[in-house]
């Protein structure tokens, strides 16, 4: 059995948001199909992102956002 379909667009959801979506709809159809266990790799994290969440614990100050966010954009 094979899940076939035409490319699928959710408008208004964010791209990293929709993939997660596909690829957890992907991951369960495997997982039904076969009927083993699902091992589910930890997303990549975008090292912005993790920085965001950072500042909004207080790791980080400001000033340290600024100038690591410099640092990531000069990469």
């Amino acid at each position: 059995m094979r899940f076939l379909s035409e490319d699928c667009v959710l408008k208004g959801i964010p791209n990293k948001s929709a993939s997660r979506i596909f690829r957890t709809i992907e991951e369960q159809i495997t997982r039904t199909r076969t009927g083993a266990p699902l091992v589910v790799e930890p997303p990549l994290e975008d090292p912005l992102e993790i920085l965001k969440v950072r500042l909004a614990r207080g790791e980080i100050s400001r000033e340290e956002y600024q100038s690591l966010k410099k640092e990531l954009e000069e990469l």
